[in-house]
């Protein structure tokens, strides 16, 4: 993994486990099952397996990069360790569900979300429920490439403005 993205995995996983925690208990019942009503509709455990396929791209499009010799069974461990990784993220011990629970009653009102429930049983909803995993798939791959062809120039360019701040040589 590139030390860059290593640096903002460790930060955002240090941040996370550092984190004061509110409980989802304190959510009120009523609320808690409209979250997690919506969360099923919106598939979000599927999202978390996009999720896992995405950063396992990346992790093997790296390993290929530095180690073009990599045997494929290391791709099919990587794939297979980080999908389980990510079920557990959402289903097992240490899971993050009521985390969840927790931001969607942060950002949204009882009735936005009655109203958004409403929305995804039309056909539009149906539809953007359908297309939306492989509308964030696609994006995903998209900002990678992106992310790939401008690295370098970034990286170059934060660079710069370190030096001339005389915050780096």
């Amino acid at each position: 993994m590139h030390r860059g993205v290593r640096l903002i995995v460790v930060t955002a996983l240090l941040a996370l486990c550092t984190a004061p925690r509110a409980q989802a208990q304190d959510v009120e019942p009523q609320m808690r099952t409209l979250i997690e009503t919506f969360m099923d509709m919106t598939n979000t455990k599927a999202m978390s397996q996009q999720m896992a396929n995405v950063v396992a791209a990346q992790l093997l499009d790296q390993l290929k990069r530095t180690k073009p010799d990599t045997p494929e069974r290391a791709s099919v461990i990587v794939r297979e360790q980080l999908a389980t990784e990510f079920t557990r993220m959402l289903d097992g011990s240490g899971s993050i569900h009521d985390e969840l629970v927790l931001i969607y009653a942060k950002h949204f009102t009882r009735d936005e979300l009655t109203k958004l429930i409403d929305f995804y049983k039309t056909p539009l909803g149906r539809k953007a429920l359908t297309e939306m995993p492989a509308i964030s798939q696609e994006s995903a791959a998209a900002a990678v490439r992106w992310s790939q062809a401008n690295g370098g120039r970034i990286m170059g360019a934060i660079q710069d403005r370190l030096r001339a701040e005389g915050l780096a040589k």
